[in-house]
């Protein structure tokens, strides 16, 4: 199979440059002295939409053959760059003969060699003109087809021999044509041939291989390997590190989809929050129905399944929710991927807005706790007769309190997630955060003790819900023992809620001090510091952070 990727259009405009011929040749005088050489200048060759290493190769191929010859002085890369800059000069394509004229009396010399290449078939096609700075003309025009890239070697060396045989006299071209020869059993041009056949055989085993060396950081390492003349087995040890990024990117792919199914039980859990809500208030529905419907059976057993299907929901919620949490608590150590790059300001505004959007976790769960204290408040208040007054305003409260914990949280989640987006957009010279060992335990912990606390909360609603499962169906004569049950259902209830606000608000601190550690030069495994990788996803209400990090 031949190289696909040289299919596509490109053009390769280079120079090998600029014959003197007025000042005669290098020959002994009959004193011994040497009349000058005339001068040689040697342009790196330029390129257009083709890969980076192919005009390294014709460099290194031109200067194989031209380090041999001694017929004339070689100006080097380095003086020619100075005069071009200095100048202003760009040469990045075959320019016009008026373009031509506005340097060339400058840079003092006699002609000068153009070169591109082009697509042919399956290989490419090598074009020179030469241009006479006295006729101010182009003299010659030649092409040279390569029929693949293991072609381009004597391409060029075609098209240098013919232009020498134009440019120099007879006595001369034999004796280049005679020191090119030799070149081309030296080492130095050897290796530069090996290397192009190589490429060649690989490409043409893989071509989509081949494909990704037009990628970063990629082609950068073959540009180096080539200025290297490295030898087949380096260059198939590139390869082979291009099979372990495939590798690692089909590992990177798998982590990924392990997360998202961790957040996407994490997104079940709000869903069954907004289930549980909606229950919250058909119970006050069907409750009224019952205590206005004269106390009838139906409507008072659909109150009562609205209140188990409430309580039954907010604690699923918790459940997937604290799954959700610990795994991906548990992911920060194995879900590695590229870091996510902050400004220095926005990595400290990111943590602090991280905080605020963990913190409204925490008066989500407690809001969650109140607005059940609520319902039970607005029950009892139904119930009342003479304390008719006093149930109502522990009603009006305990719904008060429940209403601002719930408009904090929306707050908290709303200007936690609206800061996380303005720290990674802030302006400023971006790099990756860079986290400790230490840190990374903090960011492990944070979000194990929120899963945790999920639990707990969830479990605290289960309580409490057997809690006025008691007060309410109780059928003692003195109704001690419903009491009593309802008494101790609630204190577990409580503990609970107040371990789960505890846990919920240890994993803020925790997190939001994972973030702002600052790193250190090595840890306690002797490993350098991890890069850290955010991917803020929307979360119901607010927003969940998938925290990453990759082992370099």
């Amino acid at each position: 199979m031949r190289i696909l990727f040289l299919k596509k259009t490109f053009i390769l405009v280079f120079f090998f440059f600029v014959f003197q011929v007025g000042a005669g040749f290098s020959q002994e005088t009959d004193n011994g002295d040497k009349t000058e050489k005339p001068a040689l200048a040697i342009i790196p060759v330029f390129s257009k939409d083709v890969p980076a290493y192919i005009p390294k190769v014709v460099d290194k191929l031109i200067d194989a053959k031209i380090d041999k010859i001694n017929t004339y002085k070689v100006l080097s890369r380095e003086e020619l760059q100075k005069f071009l800059d200095e100048n202003e000069i760009a040469l990045k394509s075959l320019p016009r003969v008026e373009d031509i004229n506005k340097y060339a009396d400058r840079l003092e010399t006699d002609q000068i060699l153009f070169g591109k290449v082009v697509p042919e078939g399956d290989g490419y096609k090598l074009e020179t003109r030469v241009y006479d700075t006295q006729k101010k003309e182009f003299i010659m025009t030649d092409s040279e087809n390569a029929p693949s890239l293991k072609g381009l070697d004597e391409a060029v060396e075609g098209l240098t021999r013919r232009i020498i045989q134009t440019l120099f006299p007879p006595e001369v071209v034999t004796e280049v044509e005679k020191t090119l020869d030799e070149a081309r059993e030296t080492r130095k041009e050897a290796q530069v041939k090996e290397n192009i056949n190589t490429f060649a055989d690989l490409v043409e085993k893989d071509p989509e291989k081949a494909l990704e060396l037009f990628d970063e950081p990629a082609r950068t390492a073959l540009e180096e390997k080539v200025k290297e003349n490295v030898v087949e087995g380096e260059i198939q040890n590139l390869f082979e590190e291009e099979k372990a990024a495939k590798a690692r990117e089909k590992k990177r792919k798998w982590q990924h989809w392990t997360t998202f199914s961790l957040v996407t039980l994490d997104q079940f859990g709000n869903l069954f929050g907004s289930l549980a809500e909606y229950e919250r208030l058909y119970s006050l529905i069907n409750w009224n129905k019952y205590m206005n419907n004269q106390f009838q059976d139906d409507p008072y057993a659909s109150y009562w399944q609205s209140t188990q299907d409430y309580s039954g929901f907010l604690s699923v919620k918790y459940l997937f929710s604290g799954i959700g949490n610990i795994g991906i608590g548990v992911g920060v150590n194995y879900m590695l991927d590229d870091a996510y790059s902050f400004s220095p300001a926005g990595k400290y505004l990111f943590s602090i807005f991280y905080g605020m959007n963990t913190l409204g976790d925490a008066f989500s769960a407690l809001t969650d706790q109140l607005s059940f204290i609520s319902l039970r408040k607005y029950l009892e208040y139904a119930q009342a007769t003479s304390d008719f007054t006093a149930k109502y305003n522990d009603y009006r409260d305990s719904l008060l309190f429940s209403s601002i914990s719930r408009y904090t949280a929306y707050g908290l989640w709303g200007i936690g997630y609206a800061g996380m987006i303005t720290a990674a957009l802030l302006p400023g010279e971006h790099s990756p955060m860079i986290v400790s060992q230490k840190a990374r335990r903090l960011l492990s912990w944070g979000s194990g003790l929120a899963g945790l606390g999920n639990f707990a909360a969830g479990l605290a609603l289960n309580y409490r819900g057997k809690a006025e499962e008691s007060r309410i169906t109780d059928t003692s004569p003195t109704g001690t023992m419903g009491d009593s049950l309802t008494k101790g259902y609630s204190l577990t209830a409580d503990i609970l809620s107040y371990t789960a606000y505890g846990l919920l608000v240890g994993s803020t601190v925790l997190s939001v001090a994972g973030l702002i550690l600052p790193a250190e030069e090595g840890n306690s495994s002797g490993q350098e510091a991890e890069n850290l990788s955010f991917n803020v996803v929307p979360s119901g209400k607010g927003a969940s952070l998938v925290v990453n990090l990759r082992l370099e």
